[in-house]
């Protein structure tokens, strides 16, 4: 590990635990399928669940530069951006986004961090 490393582990460690930022943020496939399978957490099922409740072309924008027509640009688009569902949803961090803080009272205070040779 390196320094900064070790401090983002500090703000995480900082964080309300109910609150997203303190959850998973990085790991590897041993993480992703070992560890989830030793939790009793099935992983496809899970990125299925997300996919199904909020992949919806309400929650997406899309930027085209090119040099064809505005009538062909949006007959591309169409084409390949159409079949995509809008289920009205609303984004995934309305269920927390000024619900949950951040931080909790106590834990606010930040040690002093000092670099360590490895």
């Amino acid at each position: 590990q390196n320094d900064i490393f070790r401090l983002y582990e500090l703000e995480k460690d900082r964080v309300n635990s109910n609150h997203p930022y303190s959850k998973f943020f990085t790991g590897n496939k041993s993480t992703l399928l070992e560890g989830t399978k030793s939790q009793g957490i099935d992983l496809r099922q899970q990125l299925v669940n997300f996919y199904e409740r909020y992949y919806s072309s309400n929650q997406m924008a899309l930027a085209i530069v090119a040099p064809q027509s505005i009538p062909q640009l949006k007959k591309f688009v169409s084409e390949a951006f159409g079949s995509i569902p809008n289920r009205e949803v609303s984004p995934p961090e309305d269920t927390w986004a000024f619900r949950v803080p951040p931080y909790e009272e106590g834990k606010s205070l930040v040690p002093a961090a000092k670099t360590i040779m490895e």
